[in-house]
């Protein structure tokens, strides 16, 4: 923030009637780099955290899908490729049971945004009507 300051500064200085000097013109190229990057990083930090979030349920999801399949298979007579051991059934289980539970959220959060739209027109509505009972002065 005091690299944005310092570089309105010097600009303010050249607007009142000075000129850039050497060292003004490298001050203020060197300051708009910094703030450059750190409006880059700062957005660039969470795009990542979010690609990593979507990348580990993508995985989750694949799993799952794959042992999905398998016990489908096994249950129309085809046969296991592997067994799977205790821990993984239940990490499977508690994967599922996390899922459900987005997909439950995912579902009230579109309903209530559905609800949020309805409300929103109901008022732009009223406020329309609002403004043509009013007398004309």
């Amino acid at each position: 923030m005091s690299r944005l300051y310092s570089f309105i500064e010097i600009w303010r200085r050249f607007d009142h009637g000075g000129g850039f000097g050497s060292t003004d013109q490298i001050l203020m190229g060197r300051y708009l780099l910094q703030a450059t990057l750190v409006g880059i990083s700062l957005f660039v930090g969470p795009m990542i955290d979010r690609l990593h979030r979507h990348i580990m349920e993508l995985r989750l999801l694949r799993k799952s899908m794959k042992i999905r399949k398998q016990m489908h298979d096994s249950s129309n007579g085809g046969a296991w490729t592997r067994d799977m051991t205790k821990e993984e059934i239940e990490e499977l289980k508690t994967n599922n049971g996390h899922l459900n539970f987005k997909t439950k959220q995912m579902e009230s959060i579109t309903a209530l945004e559905v609800k949020i739209k309805q409300l929103e027109a109901k008022c732009d509505m009223k406020g329309r009507r609002k403004r043509l009972q009013k007398p004309v002065r």
